[in-house]
């Protein structure tokens, strides 16, 4: 156990002065930094160059239209003697039913 006495109390209190006045001399020192001003010009060029490469491609799109959508995409046309008929199917749900074996293939 410490012995708070006088000395004791104005040491501790010594420490966390010092401390505090660490911790405002740094702040201030990050505070009073003088920060420096983004160049906007180089933002702008990339938003031209972006605005010029929008248009580009939407002047190709609209030029190409339905004939390039028909080129990459052929339309379909099947032979009716290709098809063939497709046999009737159905599920069979049972939901909680008891399995139950029939008698004689199990003994």
């Amino acid at each position: 156990m410490v012995n708070w006495n006088k000395q004791t109390i104005n040491l501790v209190a010594a420490r966390w002065a010092v401390l505090a006045l660490s911790a405002a001399g740094l702040a201030s020192g990050c505070a009073l930094q003088e920060r420096a001003v983004p160049d906007t010009e180089i933002v702008s060029g990339i938003q031209a160059t972006l605005d010029r490469a929008v248009a580009t491609n939407e002047a190709r799109d609209a030029a190409a239209g339905e004939e390039l959508l028909e080129e990459l995409i052929p339309s379909i046309s099947i032979d009716e003697s290709v098809l063939e008929a497709v046999e009737e199917r159905f599920d069979i749900v049972a939901n909680n039913q008891p399995a139950r074996a029939r008698q004689g293939i199990f003994q």
